[in-house]
């Protein structure tokens, strides 16, 4: 399986690739801190599946973040990351497209459950959004795209092992943080 990153904080993109390595180590990730970034990763990988993406980059805010990347790769899985656990902005998110929403406010536990409920193909919404009936072009992952998955991890752009970091302690922290959607 691979899976793009798109977070302008650094420390974030470090903290969620030690947790997609831990649970999912046969994940390839990609990172990216723009969304012309992410575009170029997208192009030069037409076979990623998901696309982890936080709404407030630094050039870029908001909506038209979702709806851009949608509108070039309209066949990736976009999963929204966000600070934000507004019931407005993750309904348009769903409308726009996302398959799903994970707020970074969620406590570790919860945080750890949606992350691998999304990647094991399934649709995750925060709260009241999962009343809405699902949009018709949210793309689902298909048992070829699971499947796909290779059983080594490599992590681009850096080539760093997450044995580093393998302690409980380091994880507790690390998932806080992430869950916190705290860069520093």
């Amino acid at each position: 399986m691979k899976i793009l990153m798109v977070d302008d904080h650094a420390l974030f993109r470090d903290g969620l690739r030690l947790l997609l390595s831990s649970i999912r180590p046969d994940a390839i990730l990609f990172e990216a801190d723009t969304v012309a970034d992410a575009l170029s990763v997208l192009q030069e990988h037409p076979d990623l599946t998901l696309c982890l993406l936080d709404l407030n980059l630094r050039q870029e805010r908001g909506l038209p973040v979702l709806k851009k990347i949608r509108f070039e790769v309209p066949e990736v899985s976009v999963i929204v990351v966000s600070g934000s656990d507004d019931p407005s902005t993750v309904r348009a998110c769903r409308e726009a497209g996302a398959m799903s929403y994970i707020p970074k406010g969620l406590t570790s536990e919860k945080f750890l459950e949606a992350m691998n409920w999304v990647l094991d193909g399934k649709v995750f919404f925060p709260h009241e959004a999962n009343d809405a009936p699902p949009s018709s072009n949210i793309p689902k992952l298909t048992p070829a795209n699971v499947k796909s998955c290779t059983h080594s991890v490599a992590v681009f752009p850096r080539n760093e092992s997450p044995g580093n970091c393998r302690s409980p302690n380091t994880r507790s922290r690390i998932i806080s943080r992430i869950s916190s959607g705290s860069s520093g």
